[in-house]
């Protein structure tokens, strides 16, 4: 309760204590005297909280609440006790009103303290009330006029016109703030913490009304809630609150007004907008008559708005005209007379009208009476009615479930119609003709009319085997039929399987007694392929029923098994028997006539080993050596043939290519193997009769690729074509069916493949990288499409790499396994590597990365490391790395374009450059000894000592550096210079060239010295001086070098 006293506003409060004070209606005073004493415009405190409670319908505690308030705000001043200090409601205690001139002045002092000490609580609430006081000011300036113009300029414009505007009070905290207070209380007394807003009545059109609820804020209006017109169900005015109304939409809002008039005009302009634009009124209890005298008695004008609002009508009022244009009236008794008339006519009128209605009455009364009788009897008929209706009803769900039933019987008996004709359909399909029995059991498979009859009866056996028998297979009969029609089965796959295994035969046969190029042509598939295009469909029905078979229960019943325990279980297997031996005999013909044709190319091995005997190359026993299990594996393979072959296929008449045969070995020079795929009729023309031309080995393997490789793609079509042969491989399986078929039909190709690497090898190991160039390429062209041939091509790929690499390592051993020898001159191990990288490169070693890195890694790195591991003396140890490095470095660098290579020429002409200052610098330690010793102690006492006391040192006193210098004359310095220049000549090899080069640096190295000896005693010894100048140097050399060519002159002469 305190709470909400404290949200009072001003103008609230004003109106209050208004009412307080009112003569009539407020608090009774009245003038009191005690003792002596009189007391004038006074009240007890218990006349202020009776007031309170019976105007504002406040209990005693809130009505003794709102008393202390007042109060405490000085509205109520002490009397008698003039000096009280708190409200006390009792009879004795006597109050008066402050004056009018102090009510607007600043408050007491009690009611100073008692607001100071209010104000840290109500300053938000204060700061509300005076925005809020500050809102209804802002309007309350404005005349009603104004106001609508305001609004139909900022809100509407044009496009709606405001017809009647009305400052509105919406109730929002009084729940909470006063909870028994009334409506009325609220409106009249404090209106407490009521919304001030506008309601707005427009008109869009012809036949649109709008209510707008609009707020005003700072001088701006904005539209908060927008009713449609056709949506107003009642307009009503609120009974307990002389300003307030209610309108209903969905739900009720209660609003206060200003003012009555304020709120009569409002209501009148809604409801005559009602009419005139909406055609229709809402529920309402106002009298829109009484409404309209009100407004005119308040002195409201412009409220004529249509014909609905008129008293009488037009008709009426002419009447009334002619009525007293009928009658003369010269002075008052004629118009007394006339209202006697006028009385009496409406005497007469009302007695008229009573008897019409007591007449009407009786009138109506025999109708009510006559209109009972009929009640009856229609109740009769209505009874009657319902019994026929049930009976009729009862006839009617009669014929329904007759109806019901007739139609069952009809779906069943169709049912039944069109089951019968299905079992007939399937029966049909799975039962077999006499003829078409016949041709299962004993007809012919002899191309022509008995061959397509034979292929009809199949395809009509496999369909009625799959047919769908719909739940049929329980049947006996139809289990009976099944059984029979899988006998027939068996009965003609077992003739079938016969025949063509003797076809296959007899094909094969006259295959292997012709004398063709096979793989060359298409020989093969004139003699085989193209005679079995006849029975392709009986080889696919074949094939079905074996897959059928694994995958459909049924039909594995009665399998398909040979009638011979020894037969093979598969007509691929039959085919694969037959052709193997066909493809046999075709690669022993074929690598044979190669054979002739390979030309041994006469060119020196390369070998890292120092006492190399070609005769004893045996590269299975190297590789075995090796100990690798790939090395292992490919020595297994070319030492065993496959079990059909014997050692003759191999060595005599197919693929004999002994060191013997001389007559094959010419001279060439080695040039790159490029990757080639001749088709066939390039080899077919090297196999002609009379050609003597010869190709070297890799370019026969390369060229028997390409031949063979072609065929091997072209029978896979035919197997997945022909046989029906699966690519895909299975749960479980390493290899696919097709595969399968392949690696038996081609068992006898890789050990001739294997044959021709093999003696590859052995005329030639840097053959092997073109080989392997050429089979990586074959196996990237077929990677896409046989799974078989890209197997192969990996498995000679991986020898050919086994092979290349256990040679690799070999020499690898042999360089490690070297003796280093400190003579001068290059290497073996170094001197063979450049030719090994040109060997390398020159069999295609670019296309090859994969394996010639690994080789130059291995052999480089092995030459580098057997260098670098040299121990011996210090001087040759020097030698050698000098030279060596030097013939690595100027060798491998006019082949940097080999990928692997720049790194081992980098660091080969590090290691050269080091090893040829270390030398140099030992050459010349060696020569000038004592010299360069005394002047290399003299830098080391600089570090500790001043130069100028160098001289006073024990090790370098002016005696002993005069004893070096009268040592070191010009003569003697010249000869140990010659002597420099003679080991240089003799360290050096003439092949590599070095001498020069050596001795140029040499001069500078001596001439550097020498000076920095001059500058040691110029420094530290200042009475001394060398016996020479360097700037004699040059003649000196000049003079050796003369000295030295003389006498190689006179050697050469002698």
């Amino acid at each position: 309760m305190e709470e909400a006293l404290k949200l009072l506003s001003d103008k609230q409060l004003d109106r209050l204590i208004r009412r307080l004070q009112q003569p009539s209606t407020g608090i009774p005073l009245q003038d009191v005297k005690v003792g002596t004493k009189s007391y004038k415009g006074t009240f007890n405190g218990a006349d202020v909280v009776r007031w309170i409670s019976r105007e504002l319908l406040f209990d005693f505690d809130e009505a003794q609440t709102l008393a202390v308030h007042l109060f405490n705000l000085g509205v109520i001043n002490p009397s008698r006790p003039a000096n009280l200090k708190n409200f006390v409601c009792d009879e004795e205690t006597l109050y008066h009103f402050r004056e009018a001139t102090q009510q607007s002045k600043q408050p007491s002092e009690r009611v100073q303290n008692q607001l100071m000490s209010e104000a840290s609580t109500t300053s938000s609430t204060a700061s509300r009330s005076t925005a809020r006081t500050q809102l209804v000011t802002g309007l309350s300036t404005l005349s009603a006029s104004e106001i609508r113009d305001q609004v139909q300029r900022q809100l509407f414009g044009t496009g709606e016109d405001v017809r009647a505007v009305s400052i509105v009070t919406r109730p929002k905290k009084m729940a909470s703030a006063l909870p028994k207070a009334t409506a009325s209380t609220i409106s009249n007394i404090t209106s407490l913490e009521m919304d001030k807003e506008l309601l707005c009545l427009t008109v869009k059109g012809e036949n649109k009304m709008h209510i707008q609820r609009v707020k005003y804020t700072h001088g701006t209006y904005s539209i908060g809630t927008t009713w449609h017109g056709e949506d107003l169900k009642a307009v009503n005015m609120e009974e307990s609150s002389e300003l307030g109304f209610v309108l209903t939409f969905e739900k009720s809002f209660l609003f206060y007004a200003e003012s009555v008039t304020d709120r009569n005009e409002f209501l009148w302009r809604l409801l005559q907008l009602c009419q005139e634009i909406m055609k229709k009124m809402p529920s309402t209890a106002i009298e829109i008559l009484e409404l309209r005298l009100l407004l005119e008695s308040d002195g409201v004008k412009n409220l004529e708005s249509g014909e609905e609002s008129r008293f009488m009508t037009v008709e009426e009022e002419k009447q009334i005209e002619d009525l007293l244009a009928s009658r003369v009236m010269d002075d008052a008794r004629d118009i007394d007379r006339l209202s006697e008339e006028l009385s009496n006519d409406v005497v007469r009128l009302e007695t008229q009208n009573i008897n019409d209605l007591i007449q009407s009455h009786q009138m109506i009364k025999q109708l009510w009476t006559g209109l009972g009788g009929a009640q009856a009897r229609l109740a009769l008929v209505a009874t009657q009615f319902e019994g026929y209706q049930y009976i009729v009803d009862g006839s009617k769900r009669s014929f329904e479930q007759i109806e019901k039933k007739n139609n069952r019987m009809a779906i069943i008996t169709a049912n039944q119609n069109l089951l019968l004709t299905e079992v007939q359909n399937l029966l049909t399909k799975i039962q077999l003709d006499k003829g078409t029995i016949a041709v299962l059991t004993d007809g012919s498979f002899e191309t022509g009319r008995a061959l397509d009859e034979s292929i009809r009866c199949a395809w009509k056996l496999d369909a009625a085997l799959k047919a769908d028998l719909r739940g049929m297979s329980k049947m006996k009969s139809v289990n009976q039929q099944i059984q029979m029609m899988l006998e027939l089965r068996g009965i003609f796959a077992r003739r079938l399987r016969h025949f063509l295994n003797d076809l296959f035969k007899t094909l094969a046969n006259r295959r292997l007694a012709e004398k063709k190029q096979a793989l060359l042509s298409l020989d093969h598939f004139e003699t085989i392929v193209k005679p079995l295009q006849s029975y392709k469909q009986l080889i696919n029905w074949l094939k079905t029923m074996e897959n059928d078979i694994k995958t459909n229960p049924k039909l594995a019943a009665v399998p398909l098994d040979p009638p011979d325990p020894t037969d093979s279980t598969s007509v691929s297997d039959d085919y694969t028997a037959q052709v193997h031996e066909v493809y046999r005999k075709e690669f022993k013909n074929f690598f044979g006539r190669l054979r002739k044709h390979i030309q041994r190319e006469k060119i020196e091995r390369l070998t890292f080993q120092t006492n190399w005997e070609l005769k004893n190359l045996n590269p299975i026993a190297g590789m075995k050596r090796l100990g690798s299990e790939a090395s292992q594996r490919i020595s297994n393979r070319l030492s065993k043939t496959s079990k059909d072959l014997t050692e003759d296929d191999f060595d005599d008449e197919a693929f004999d290519l002994s060191d013997d045969d001389d007559d094959d070995f010419s001279e060439r020079s080695i040039a790159p193997t490029m990757v080639m795929t001749p088709n066939a009729a390039a080899l077919a023309n090297l196999f002609s009769k009379g050609k003597k031309e010869k190709v070297l080995i890799t370019k026969a393997y390369s060229m028997a690729l390409g031949a063979i490789l072609p065929a091997i793609w072209t029978e896979q079509q035919y197997c997945v074509d022909f046989l029906k042969m699966s690519s895909t491989v299975g749960l479980g399986q390493q290899k696919s069916d097709l595969d399968r078929y392949l690696e038996n039909l081609f068992s006898d190709l890789l050990p001739f493949l294997s044959k021709i690497i093999d003696r590859s090898f052995k005329w030639d190991q840097f053959n092997l990288m073109a080989m392997w160039v050429d089979t990586k390429s074959f196996e990237d062209q077929y990677a896409d499409k046989s799974h078989y041939i890209v197997g192969l091509m990996t498995e000679c790929r991986r020898q050919l790499e086994t092979l290349l690499h256990g040679y690799i390592n070999e020499q690898v051993q042999y360089i490690k396994d070297t003796k280093l020898s400190s003579k001068s001159g290059i290497l073996e191990p170094v001197k063979k590597l450049p030719d090994f990288v040109d060997r390398l490169e020159t069999n295609g070693a670019s296309l090859g990365r994969a394996v010639s890195d690994i080789a130059y890694e291995k052999v480089c790195g092995a030459v580098f490391d057997w260098l670098l591991a040299f121990e011996d003396e210090e001087y040759a140890k020097l030698i050698v790395r000098t030279e060596n490095f030097h013939f690595l470095w100027k060798q491998l660098n006019s082949r940097k374009g080999v990928a692997q290579l720049p790194k081992f020429i980098e660091r080969a002409k590090t290691v050269h450059e080091e090893s040829l200052s270390a030398y140099i610098t030992l050459l010349t330690q060696r020569r000038f000894t004592t010299l360069v010793d005394f002047f290399d102690g003299v830098d080391r006492l600089l570090k500790t000592v001043p130069a100028e006391n160098v001289q006073f040192q024990h090790s370098h006193s002016n005696q002993v550096i005069a004893k070096v210098i009268s040592k070191w004359d010009l003569d003697s310095f010249e000869k140990q210079l010659y002597k420099l220049y003679k080991q240089t000549q003799k360290d050096l090899s003439v092949e590599e060239g070095l001498g020069p080069r050596v001795w140029v640096l040499a001069k500078d190295h001596v001439e550097g010295k020498y000076r920095h000896f001059e500058e040691l005693i110029r420094d530290c010894y200042r009475q001394h001086a060398l016996a020479f100048s360097a700037s004699e140097l040059k003649d000196m050399f000049l003079r050796v070098e003369d000295k030295w060519s003389e006498k190689q002159m006179k050697k050469d002469k002698s």
